[in-house]
Order: C-alpha cells, then sequence, then structure tokens
C-alpha cells in the first residue's frame, strides 16, 4: 500500500484510469519480525486494465531488490522511467525498428520525451528527489488560475482507489469505477 501510488500515479497519467484489474496479496517475509501482530502483505501483484486498452502487470512489495523503474512495453516502442519516486525523472521512448527477424535488438536509439508538466522549481532534495512541493505548487498555480491542477482530485481519489483494492488483493477481475470529473 505505501509505494504503489508511485508506480499506478505514472500508469495512470502515462495510459488513462484504471477500468477493471485483478490483485493477489502475500505475507513472505512474517516470520522474520520478532513481534509480528498484525503484519501488512509484503507483496502485491495487480493485473490491470486501462480505459485506453492497455493492461499491465504491476509488482509492488519488500520481497525484491529495490528497483524504482518502470517499463511500458507496447505495439510501437517501450518507455521508460528510471525513478517513479522522483516526480521530473526523463522519461525515454525507444522506437520499435525493423529487423530482419534474426535479432532481438528491435528498439531504436533512446530518445527523452518532453515534460507534459514543466519540472518545478520547489524541490526538497534527499536521496530520491521527491520534488515534494510540486503538488502544492500546482495545485496554487490552478487556484491563481481557476484551473485544474495537474494531478487533480478526481485523479488522486482513482489512484488511492486502485491502491486500496491492489492491496486487498481478493484475487478476482472486478470493475473500477471511473475517476470523478470536476463540476
Amino acid at each position: 500500500m505505501e509505494h504503489a501510488g508511485y508506480q499506478l500515479s505514472w500508469l495512470v497519467a502515462m495510459l488513462g484510469p484504471v477500468v477493471r484489474m485483478a490483485a493477489h496479496t502475500s505475507l513472505q517475509l512474517g516470520g522474520e519480525w520478532p513481534d509480528p501482530g498484525e503484519l501488512a502483505p509484503d507483496v502485491s501483484l495487480g493485473f490491470l486494465e486501462f480505459a485506453s486498452g492497455a493492461v499491465c502487470r504491476l509488482s509492488v512489495g519488500w520481497v525484491a531488490p529495490t528497483d524504482l523503474s518502470l517499463t511500458v512495453i507496447g505495439d510501437r516502442g517501450v518507455l521508460s522511467v528510471g525513478d517513479v519516486w522522483q516526480a521530473s525523472a526523463p522519461v525515454v521512448l525507444r522506437r520499435n525498428v525493423p529487423t530482419s527477424g534474426k535479432t532481438n535488438a528491435y528498439l531504436g536509439e533512446p530518445e527523452q520525451l518532453p515534460f507534459v508538466a514543466p519540472p518545478t522549481r520547489y524541490r526538497y532534495d534527499d536521496t530520491h528527489d521527491l520534488t515534494v512541493g510540486a503538488g502544492v505548487a500546482d495545485l496554487a498555480s490552478a487556484v491563481l488560475s481557476k484551473g485544474e491542477p495537474f494531478l487533480s482530485a478526481g485523479f488522486c481519489l482513482h489512484v488511492l482507489d486502485v491502491s486500496l483494492r491492489l492491496s486487498e488483493g481478493r484475487g478476482v477481475m472486478e470493475e473500477v469505477p471511473p475517476p470523478s470529473r470536476p463540476a
């Protein structure tokens, strides 16, 4: 639950809202704690379908090597982000290129895509450059311009809803309501 929002925020921003999903959770390292009490699952696996028609597999948890990257493989190329904890991380596209079929090197040279929302000038620098002030600065700018913030309340509630469903891990495919639209 703690870390799913990082990946989900990027995925929903790139692919649109989740409309169907299945999830499974498990506690693998429960015996490692001196007082286990009520431990949360330490691994969650999600299978998500987006309104755009894209589907993905999402793995979140402590039972894996640390990897903050995100890779989206599509029919025309591969998008990747090196560190989903960093709001200003570059998105890199490697387009499919024709091959003779005798090699698996079907991706072209990496190209950095432009930011949809400009990187913030307000930063909180730690090991991951979390850019904590970015959301507050964007919200303030939206209020002043009477516009919609980049990460609207509907967007954030949708990511929270999917995160909660992922953490429950019911193991069944279920419909997910779309995020609400501002009036």
